[in-house]
């Protein structure tokens, strides 16, 4: 009787390990390379319409003490503007209520049983007494004085102040003549000044 007759026929752990081989290569080749580059990132999510709104309010929160010393010292900046103009307006009011008292004082003549008349109206200051008005054809300006003079001293009695000048024509009368000692500049002058009456017509 002869052997059964097997549909295999070789060696079958050459036959397996050959298998083997021919599937490892297949897999090598299917595989992807080890340098491929990542898969791109998915996209950011955007934020929603109340994070923004959240976000914008701590932004404004944050800018908020800024904006309140930005006002604040512009509040201080125009207050101090406002009392420097307050200052310079009291100081000519000042100043323009001592001319007008002086025009009143120097300016009267003794023919209304007043002082002489010597035609000048004077201003304190702070180099002494200025000469702020000069009355045409009055004995001062016949004499020369002019705006800006400092008066200095009156028949050698000096001036200082205002009061000096007014003082110093209490003691005289129309028709007398004095001796007017000025400053113009970093010139000296002493000139003779014969005193009137007030003119007709003159405040």
């Amino acid at each position: 009787m002869s052997s059964p007759r097997h549909l295999w026929s070789g060696d079958w752990e050459l036959d397996s390990a050959a298998a083997r081989e021919e599937q490892a290569k297949r897999r090598a080749q299917t595989e992807e390379p080890a340098g491929s580059p990542p898969a791109a990132s998915t996209p950011r999510a955007r934020p929603s319409t109340a994070a923004r709104a959240a976000a914008s309010l701590r932004a404004a929160r944050e800018r908020l003490p800024i904006l309140t010393a930005r006002a604040t010292a512009r509040a201080r900046r125009i207050r101090k503007l406002r009392i420097a103009i307050l200052v310079v307006l009291v100081g000519l009011l000042s100043a323009g209520a001592a001319f007008g008292l002086t025009t009143l004082l120097v300016g009267s003549g003794a023919g209304n049983g007043g002082r002489p008349y010597l035609g000048v109206n004077v201003v304190g200051s702070p180099f002494g007494t200025l000469v702020a008005h000069v009355a045409p054809g009055s004995p001062a300006a016949k004499a020369g004085l002019e705006p800006g003079d400092l008066i200095t001293a009156i028949d050698n009695e000096p001036i200082g102040a205002v009061d000096d000048v007014n003082a110093a024509l209490d003691r005289l009368h129309s028709g007398q003549t004095i001796e007017l000692s000025f400053t113009r500049g970093p010139a000296s002058f002493t000139v003779p000044v014969k005193l009137a009456a007030r003119p007709s017509g003159h405040p």
